[in-house]
């Protein structure tokens, strides 16, 4: 991969333009289950609460329920307190950076469907998080933030979701770092600077030791108050380190599609610095599939049952679903769905100038669960919107009839709506022009 080849190219000591005093604070950090933040130990603390049984999620966005967040914040190190009458996940800045940590490293997931879904521990790494000693925690945890994570994960993707929480973090830290204490007299200062970072983004710069927070009393119905913000030597080094990673092209944009390939691009370099770390985890994959996939596609009030094998494309399942509504294809189409950690993936018409199309992907490699639900969407001018629901997955010897890709429509409920309703008035008019 010439990612890795480009790194290995650097034989461990990174090629950067890092000063002395950089440099120096690198080497003579340590780090343990405290230093320099107290992220390893909140991680863990709500790694247990989740546990091997679970939690009932909350909402769309599978959040910890809002009934467990106060019991949560306290046992957390440093506690949130918010004066807020019905806070939610989002109220506790702490718990909702941990909770990204939680589904980007993919340690928790999420299972079942509807409102019976449930954030469990994934047992199948849990294992190998620990066996990892403090540095290698530390610095999984951090990559997974500034390399790996998305704000749509939380629900926070604002038209963002392209963009990692890394690349917007490290574009804006010149401006937290322009003056050594940020004061804050006000809400509405504070809500003046938190505004292109995120106050999650700010609670995980706090737990990872970057920063020095000054926690104030809030005003009645007001959330959490931060009354200055102190950037902290550690923080100025790694995220001038990570910075310089960015500016070395390794972190662009342009990348993301093989730094998800690899578990680590950090590690390889800071090594020299923290020669501890040595394991890394990786992010869980799901391997394809290849078995009759049953979906529920429904349109409004009316719904269709399609069963898809595995090795069909998302190209092959959406001229089925249009044929099964009777809709011609002569429009663009998009599938939308999240994967595994949460972040949401679009597959575009293959005449879009989307970076992935329907042609190229296989109904097999989609991470789905049971139960999962995919967004399909037809025609953007009329916009029509189906709801896809993976019912389930039968095993190869159970398909006999349905080839490849053509897949097969099961069954037929309810009269699917015109694709274009108003083309009968639209003609009636023309004839009584004609007259």
């Amino acid at each position: 991969m010439a990612f890795l080849d480009e790194i290995n190219r650097l034989d461990g000591k990174p090629e950067t333009k890092l000063s002395n005093e950089i440099v120096g604070i690198l080497q003579s950090q340590t780090i343990t289950a405290s230093e320099p933040g107290s992220i390893t130990q909140d991680f863990q603390t709500l790694l247990d609460i989740i546990g091997a049984d679970g939690i009932l999620s909350s909402g769309k966005l599978c959040h910890i329920p809002n009934k467990l967040l106060p019991e949560i914040n306290q046992r957390l190190c440093q506690p949130i307190e918010t004066a807020l009458k019905r806070p939610s996940q989002k109220s506790y800045a702490s718990i909702h950076g941990l909770y990204l940590l939680l589904r980007t490293t993919g340690l928790v997931l999420v299972t079942g469907q509807g409102k019976s879904q449930k954030l469990i521990v994934n047992q199948e790494i849990l294992p190998a998080w620990q066996q990892l000693n403090p540095t290698e925690r530390y610095f999984t945890l951090l990559e997974a933030w500034l390399v790996k994570s998305y704000g749509d994960t939380l629900g926070e993707s604002q038209g963002r979701s392209s963009f990692t929480e890394g690349s917007r973090i490290l574009m804006r830290w010149p401006r937290v770092m322009k003056e050594k204490k940020n004061s804050f007299a006000n809400y509405a200062e504070q809500d003046n600077f938190t505004y292109s970072l995120d106050y999650y983004s700010i609670a995980l710069m706090e737990m990872f030791g970057l920063i020095r927070i000054n926690h104030g009393k809030p005003d009645v119905d007001k959330g959490w108050r931060i009354k200055s913000i102190e950037i902290l030597p550690w923080g100025k080094a790694i995220m001038e380190w990570f910075v310089e990673l960015y500016m070395n092209n390794f972190l662009s944009f342009s990348r993301e599609a093989e730094i998800r390939k690899i578990s680590s691009i950090a590690q390889p370099l800071l090594s020299y610095y923290f020669p501890e770390w040595q394991q890394t985890l990786s992010i869980p994959t799901m391997p394809f599939r290849a078995g009759l996939h049953i979906f529920k596609v429904s349109l409004g009030k009316c719904w269709r049952r399609i069963a898809m094998a595995g090795d069909a494309t998302l190209w092959d399942f959406s001229r089925l679903i249009l044929e099964s509504v009777d809709f011609d294809d002569d429009h663009l189409d998009m599938f939308t769905y999240t994967d595994l950690i949460g972040h949401t993936e679009n597959v575009s018409h293959p005449y879009s100038e989307d970076e992935i199309s329907t042609d190229e992907v296989q109904i097999g490699d989609i991470p789905l669960r049971i139960g999962s639900v995919i967004q399909y969407l037809f025609d953007f001018g009329d916009c029509w919107r189906f709801d896809i629901l993976l019912e389930n997955v039968e095993e190869d010897d159970l398909v006999t009839d349905i080839e490849s890709s053509s897949g097969k429509i099961l069954e037929s409920h309810g009269k699917a709506p015109k694709q274009y309703p108003d083309e009968e008035w639209d003609s009636e008019e023309s004839e009584d022009e004609d007259d």
